[in-house]
Parts: C-alpha cells; structure tokens; sequence
C-alpha cells in the first residue's frame, strides 16, 4: 500500500519555495554594488512522461492484489492446521479414554484366565493370548498418547504460541548446540501442555462457529 501511495503520487504537481540572491560588485564596467535577493513558489508539472509513471501505478496496484492473495491463503492455511489439530486431540483424546478402559477390561480377564489356569480350567494358550491382548491394549495407549501430545503441539504452533509454552529460548546464530538440546530433553515423552491446552477448551470452542461461518 505504501508503494502504491507513492506511486500515486507522481500524478501530482510537485511545489517548492526556493530562495536565492546574487552580490556584484562593478558589473559590465558600472562601479557600484548590484545585489539581487529572490523568494518564489516553483510548481513542476510532468505532464507526459511516457506513461511512466501509470505503468508504476498499475504495478503496485497488482502487487495489493497478489498480497491480499498469500494472506488470504495463509489465513486459510492456519484455521486449516487448526481445525485439523484440535480435531486430533479432540478424537484422541476420547481414544485415550476408551483405551484406558480397554486395558482395565483386559488386565481383569488376563488374571481371570491367570486364576482358571490354576485351577485346571484354562489351558496355556488361553493364558498367553490374554496377556498378548493386554500387550497390544498398552501398544495401543502409548501410540495414541503420543499422538494426542503431537496434537497439543499442532495447537500451540497454529497459535503462534509453541516457543512460549514450552518455555525455551530459540536458537541464534551463536547459539550452544548442547544447551539448546537440554532444553528441549524430556519434551517429546512427557507433555505438560495438555493443561495449556485444556485452558483454551473454551476460547476455541468460541471461535469454532466463526470458522465455520467463514467456511
């Protein structure tokens, strides 16, 4: 806009106050002093400068639009990642609790099948296809709570707010490369976003019809 603002400009008559003055002294053989002071207002009007200065002007005028264009897709881009992040967390977030059940249900029946085996009622094979079932069952839950902490992750980087929650410095030009990454040690396995997230459980289910509405 301000490259267009300024090419714009060339459409108008430039003024200037411009001041001057002239000492002779025995001019063209009259002895005698000759002084000469001037103050006027100069208007420069380019008229036709061979369409310049329109050209300029188109120009910048198609540089607005193609602005507009990669902002209006960035903005597209971000409630995208956001819808798709919260929407991750959201679904493992449930999946978390159903696994949670699922590993209960199937510990129980492992050590029910532990007691029967015992007691002559369940063979070995019965046995050990539970405890696969509750190895698969913890698999499951650990796959999914990583996910669930990559969505926290997602969140926080379409906010804009990564670096902030994470409470870490990043990296300059001279930065230690040992010192960054005991920064960021632990991260990965243990996640204290979820709190952060959980805070803003309410502001984005506000703004959840604002981007519907935008579609």
């Amino acid at each position: 806009k301000a490259q267009n603002q300024a090419a714009r400009n060339g459409f108008y008559p430039k003024f200037n106050l411009e001041l001057g003055g002239t000492w002779y002294d025995d001019l063209d053989g009259i002895t005698g002093h000759d002084n000469d002071l001037t103050a006027m207002i100069r208007m420069r009007y380019n008229l036709y400068s061979g369409g310049r200065d329109q050209a300029r002007f188109r120009q910048t005028e198609e540089l607005i639009n193609q602005s507009k264009d990669v902002r209006n897709r960035t903005h597209r881009q971000v409630v995208e990642s956001m819808r798709l992040a919260w929407s991750a967390y959201q679904i493992t977030e449930d999946q978390l609790a159903y696994l949670r059940r699922q590993i209960s249900a199937t510990e129980f029946t492992r050590d029910a099948y532990a007691e029967q085996f015992r007691l002559g009622q369940r063979t070995l094979l019965d046995l050990l296809n539970t405890e696969n079932e509750v190895f698969q069952a913890r698999r499951s839950y650990q796959t999914t709570r990583y996910d669930h902490i990559f969505a926290q992750y997602r969140i926080l980087v379409a906010m804009g707010a990564l670096i902030e929650a994470l409470g870490v410095t990043g990296p300059s030009g001279d930065s230690d490369r040992a010192a960054l990454n005991e920064q960021f040690n632990g991260i990965a396995s243990e996640s204290a976003l979820d709190a952060e997230i959980r805070a803003q459980r309410a502001h984005f289910h506000e703004l959840a019809p604002k981007f519907d509405a935008k579609g």
